[in-house]
């Protein structure tokens, strides 16, 4: 972002926020034809808030995803040494790296 931190026009900044996002064709058609800096910086903005809400959401859905599998494979895994299989708490730790929501981004 040294880019961002070297303009001083703001339609250039709302311009070059605007080539980073990926936008529908709608939305970009929308920024081209805004002539106004002012404008085009606010068009820019609520994009940038959508993709703050969408990716917050995510998280908290994969954040979900991921506290019940753990507590999933942890009854598996007290079920199985209550009931002495050694096996099934090797099967449980196996499952846990494998699994693709324990897997950070």
């Amino acid at each position: 972002m040294l880019v961002a931190a070297g303009l001083e026009e703001p339609a250039r900044l709302a311009d070059l926020a605007a080539s980073n996002l990926e936008l529908k064709v709608d939305e970009a058609q929308k920024v081209l034809e805004t002539v106004a800096a002012a404008d085009r910086l606010r068009i820019v903005l609520e994009v940038l808030r959508r993709e703050i809400r969408v990716l917050t959401v995510q998280q908290e859905i994969t954040g979900a995803a991921k506290g019940e599998i753990d507590k999933s494979q942890r009854e598996y895994f007290l079920e199985a040494a209550a009931q002495g299989d050694p096996a099934g708490a090797r099967e449980s730790d196996d499952l846990a790296r494998r699994s693709p929501v324990t897997a950070g981004p």
